[in-house]
């Protein structure tokens, strides 16, 4: 996974503990906190220059900085990828969606299986898992009548 919250910070995350960042004139690699050296992992993002989070596909959640980072908690299953909106960062689980609020996890639905998010200016996009017709759940919190809306390809 790749993010960066300009051209002098860009993240790059992968199997076995893999994290890279880019400071504009050179990649870097960033060692994960002691026992977690060896995490798949599957998502990050870089909320500024001072702030990033990353996933695990074990369901590891890693925050920090070009300085280090730091177990920030487990979630109950596996992450597949994360992406902010607003102040707020969104997991794609195996078996839903979570929320992480400060430094809290919580779940946002458990009715998904999602393989994936994506951010759409105000909203975010979920790729379900695959199934007989693929498809895509769109979250828009700020829609207090319908936030969750799917769409299935024909």
């Amino acid at each position: 996974a790749l993010h960066g919250s300009d051209a002098n910070d860009v993240w790059a995350v992968g199997r076995k503990g893999v994290v890279l960042h880019f400071d504009g004139k050179s990649w870097r690699r960033i060692g994960l906190p002691a026992g977690d050296e060896r995490e798949d992992l599957s998502g990050v993002w870089a909320s500024s220059t001072d702030r990033v989070h990353i996933c695990a596909s074990a369901g590891v959640v890693f925050t920090g900085n070009p300085a280090g980072l730091t177990h920030l908690g487990r979630g109950p299953n596996g992450f597949h990828g994360i992406a902010g909106l607003n102040e707020d960062l969104y997991l794609s689980a195996q078996q839903g969606v979570c929320a992480l609020r400060g430094d809290k996890l919580s779940f946002e639905s458990d009715q998904l299986t999602t393989t994936g998010v994506y951010r759409l200016n105000s909203r975010l996009a979920f790729v379900e898992a695959q199934q007989d017709v693929p498809g895509f759940v769109i979250h828009d919190p700020a829609n207090s009548e319908q936030p969750w809306i799917g769409c299935k390809a024909r």
